[in-house]
């Protein structure tokens, strides 16, 4: 096989360096990273047997039926929704603050 020389500034090699892998030449790397550059649909296949995109699909159906449900629920001020937010307290407990706070 014919050779060729090739002329790299510091930081290029470098990178090149970084991307090799322990049993690879720096040709090995070169035609590795052109390779995938060329064929953009390589590797889109490896999910071909699985359930993702039917899962991915179905995890947007319910985002979206979340989403326009929340959209179509009229809009209640805020006053009116504090009951249905507020967490169960024990009343007495809040009767002493309110007893407290009348006291100062």
């Amino acid at each position: 096989m014919a050779r060729k020389t090739i002329s790299l500034s510091e930081e290029a090699y470098q990178r090149l360096q970084a991307l090799k892998r322990d049993d690879e030449s720096f040709t090995d790397v070169v035609i590795r990273i052109t390779d995938s550059e060329q064929d953009v649909m390589k590797g889109f296949g490896s999910w071909a047997d699985t359930d993702l995109r039917e899962e991915v699909e179905a995890a947007r159906d319910e985002f979206n039926e979340d989403f326009e449900t929340r959209r179509d629920d009229e809009t209640v001020p805020l006053g009116d929704a504090l009951p249905e937010l507020a967490v169960d307290a024990d009343v007495d407990a809040v009767d002493a603050v309110r007893d407290v706070r009348e006291e100062t």
